[in-house]
């Protein structure tokens, strides 16, 4: 008699769920990265719209974003 053969899904949802299981971790473990000028490039753009002053980056002055 032989073996029945594993379905090719089974070895996928094994990699899915090693995948999510490290991602899960890294979540729980890590302080995140963060990243300073993606943050002020959000925020000051949104401060000079409300409060009518303030920086303009060098991406939105060249029409980059």
């Amino acid at each position: 008699m032989s073996r029945p053969r594993s379905s090719p899904f089974i070895s996928l949802k094994l990699i899915l769920l090693v995948g999510l299981s490290l991602r899960w971790l890294f979540v729980l473990v890590s302080d995140h990265v963060y990243h300073p000028d993606e943050i002020f490039q959000t925020l000051e753009p949104a401060y000079r719209l409300v409060f009518g002053f303030g920086l303009i980056p060098w991406d939105f002055t060249y029409g980059l974003r």
